[in-house]
């Protein structure tokens, strides 16, 4: 009997707990975790001397000068404002130094105006999400759009209405090399996941300190696959299921006779929940499905344990995994399903590429035809015709 025979005879009911050793590995959508701070320095003032700088100097009685107000980072296409201290502060030799910060300590810039030099400091570990995400999307202005960046102080007027008044800081965009550049980027993006995340499950998931742990990671690419399509297609390495000695001796008499046994799976889990980063995100149940699996407990193992005489009521757990780097489809009921139209867009796409229909790369697939080593992303593929296999089952 065929290994595609033996795995059609049987779809295999399981639970969570018998569920172990997926790498949550999500097809597309992930992010990328750079450092949550930084430091740059960058020459960056249109002038050493900005009005602002000789409005401090006139007025300061000391050495040092904090003023409220807000940094406007003014361009054609935005204007963006951010609440900022203005700290100024005046050397032994003179010189002056104005700084900006804002409350949550998300972002600051320095302006040595001896050195004609502005550095700017950004920290977005483990501040409040809503804070780091506003001081993120500031900095994007800042070091990509022309324009002006500005200071605005409100003051009274006696008698009067309280107004607004401008000082120019300098011209933008601030200047920084395209690698430096990139990682904000990613912090951008990250900082953006996090907040989609919150605003869809009310879990405030803040900038981790440890950006290496590739397990909190994964699960964060899961999570944001889920919430936006309903669906992940992820890597198995094993997983274990739990049955009962009956069930133990028809398969190890399957083993004996065919030498390896083979099974398609269905899991139904009433509950999935993530840590992403110390928090614990739930999405609710799912149904998860495996269109191959190799059972890889051994003979040996499965008959000592059936030699110990167990119970009715006991249960063997028993090793198994994919074939043929078959992927793990996860439906997430709670979640936006994915577009039919959408898995149909890339399945076209596959077409076009090799000329060949879906229909007939699938049938090639499942009766191992020599060609279908030549297709590249041929797991893809497969994956996408399941998926809209499922998906017009439940339209």
């Amino acid at each position: 009997m065929s290994a595609q025979a033996i795995l059609k005879q049987e779809e295999r009911r399981s639970s969570q707990e018998d569920f172990h050793g997926l790498i949550t590995t999500p097809n597309g959508g992930g992010v990328r975790l750079p450092p949550g701070e930084e430091h740059v320095a960058s020459e960056s003032l249109a002038a050493p001397e900005t009005p602002l700088a000789d409005a401090i100097g006139e007025q300061a009685t000391e050495r040092e000068v904090e003023i409220e107000g807000a940094l406007v980072a003014s361009t054609r296409l935005v204007e963006l404002k951010v609440p900022m201290t203005c700290r100024a502060e005046v050397s032994p030799s003179d010189s002056l130094t104005v700084s900006y910060f804002d409350r949550a300590e998300t972002i600051s810039l320095q302006i040595v105006f001896d050195e004609q030099l502005v550095h700017i400091n950004t920290q977005y570990t483990d501040k409040p999400l809503e804070a780091a995400l506003t001081s993120a999307r500031f900095f994007q202005a800042l070091m990509t759009m022309p324009g002006r960046l500005l200071f605005e102080v409100s003051v009274s007027v006696e008698g009067g209405e309280p107004t607004s008044i401008l000082w120019e800081v300098g011209a933008l965009p601030i200047p920084l090399p395209e690698p430096k550049l990139e990682e904000y980027r990613d912090r951008l993006r990250l900082l953006e996941a996090l907040y989609e995340i919150m605003v869809n499950t009310g879990v405030e998931i803040r900038y981790p300190a440890n950006t290496r742990d590739e397990g909190q990671l994964s699960n964060l690419n899961f999570v944001l696959k889920a919430i936006r399509g309903g669906w992940v297609a992820s890597s198995v390495t094993d997983f274990s299921t739990h049955v009962f000695a009956a069930e133990v001796r028809t398969l190890l008499e399957e083993l004996q006779q065919e030498g390896q046994v083979g099974r398609a799976f269905f899991f139904e889990i009433p509950n999935e929940a993530y840590e992403v980063f110390g928090k614990e995100v739930n999405l609710g149940p799912s149904r998860r499905y495996l269109a191959a699996a190799r059972l890889t407990t051994s003979r040996g193992e499965m008959e000592s344990w059936l030699n110990e005489n167990p119970e009715d009521q006991d249960s063997f757990g028993l090793r198994w995994e994919p074939m043929d780097d078959a992927p793990m489809h996860v439906f997430f009921e709670n979640w936006p399903k994915s577009s039919l139209a959408s898995v149909e867009r890339e399945l076209r796409e596959f077409e076009a590429v090799y000329r060949v229909s879906s229909e007939r790369f699938k049938q090639a697939w499942e009766q191992g035809e020599a060609w279908i080593e030549e297709i590249q992303d041929g797991n893809r593929w497969f994956s996408l015709v399941q998926a809209r296999e499922e998906l017009m089952q439940e339209s």
